[in-house]
């Protein structure tokens, strides 16, 4: 049988893993072996795959079921038997680090997209998306990418940080000005999230968060908010949020807020849309009063709703192109002195 398996592993590693007539320790022994031999231009599913088998493999081990396979072919051997579960769990902990030791060198061997598509393949399918706990290996695997990572997390924080702030600076310019910082941070903020992926899905399956992923989130929603909030810029706000929506949905609290957010925003893009009215006002010479999305028509002067609407979103009163998120509100046209609630 090991001139069987020495013959297979030489000549196709990826068939090992369908192979379940050997004990499990010997099954872990053999998979790590094909994970030693797995050829460079291996396709990342079928080597994510090869790992989340590996991972569970390894997770099934059980101790005393060792125990008692090596006494069996010790005694056959004419060897003394293993006296106790310790020494088995010992040497169990020192093959989980050789085994760990293997995967970090197959990942490190790989390109960054691949590795990081691999890692959060694995991953990804082990716990059903972050929804179930996966095996410990595959844990420790990621715990270790994120601490060899750390110098990349490190640096894209301050960059997104110094966007935000910028896309803050740029609000009174206009939303041309602003838009053109949310480019630059969206495309930093998706990088993020393309690394990030496989620490957000185990760390879902952990009931843990990364932490700096969660203060990116809650620095970009804050940006959101306020461009909503100060500077009248809805579709930005949308935009920002929109992204968040899409990049972070397993950080569960954020996600959470963010989906307030996005059906907040949504009741008030219906809002504008379906704000209508139209009447002759004046108690002798009248004159026609329309309200639509587009502002307040009066005396043949149209007032963009922006500065006469108040609304309020995330606690915080704002106006902005006439979106009131209540059924009272005032507009004020100008000179006229005349309102209407």
């Amino acid at each position: 049988m090991a001139e069987k398996l020495t013959k297979a592993l030489s000549e196709n590693p990826m068939s090992v893993r369908a192979d379940q007539s050997l004990p499990v320790l010997a099954r872990a022994n053999v998979m790590a072996s094909a994970l030693e031999l797995v050829e460079e231009r291996e396709p990342a599913t079928s080597v994510a795959e090869l790992i989340r088998d590996f991972a569970w493999v390894v997770e099934s081990v059980n101790p005393h079921e060792v125990l008692r396979d090596v006494n069996e072919d010790r005694a056959v051997s004419g060897f003394p038997d293993v006296p106790g579960i310790d020494s088995i769990e010992g040497a169990l902990i020192e093959r989980r680090k050789a085994y760990l030791l293997i995967l970090r060198n197959l990942l490190n061997n790989m390109s960054t997209e691949k590795l990081v598509e691999t890692i959060t393949q694995a991953v990804s399918v082990a716990t059903s998306g972050g929804e179930k706990h996966g095996p410990a290996l595959l844990d420790d695997l990621v715990d270790s990418f994120e601490v060899e990572a750390q110098g990349f997390f490190d640096k894209e924080f301050k960059s997104i940080v110094a966007l935000v702030r910028n896309a803050r600076e740029a609000a009174p310019r206009g939303e041309k000005t602003v838009s053109a910082v949310l480019d630059s941070l969206e495309q930093v903020a998706r990088n993020w999230s393309r690394v990030a992926k496989p620490i957000h899905i185990s760390a879902k399956s952990r009931g843990i968060v990364h932490r700096q992923s969660h203060e990116v989130a809650s620095h970009m929603r804050n940006l959101g908010v306020e461009l909503n909030n100060e500077h009248n810029m809805l579709d930005q706000a949308h935009r920002v949020i929109a992204l968040l929506r899409e990049i972070f949905p397993e950080l569960t609290e954020v996600a959470e807020r963010v989906e307030q957010d996005a059906e907040a925003i949504a009741e008030l893009r219906n809002q504008a849309h379906e704000i209508t009215f139209g009447a002759e006002v004046g108690l002798l010479f009248k004159q026609p009063l329309a309200i639509s999305a587009s502002g307040i028509s009066w005396k043949g002067t149209t007032y963009p709703l922006s500065s006469i609407v108040r609304a309020r979103w995330g606690g915080v009163e704002h106006y902005h192109n006439g979106i009131p998120t209540g059924n009272n509100y005032t507009l004020d046209l100008g000179a006229t002195n005349t309102q209407q609630e």
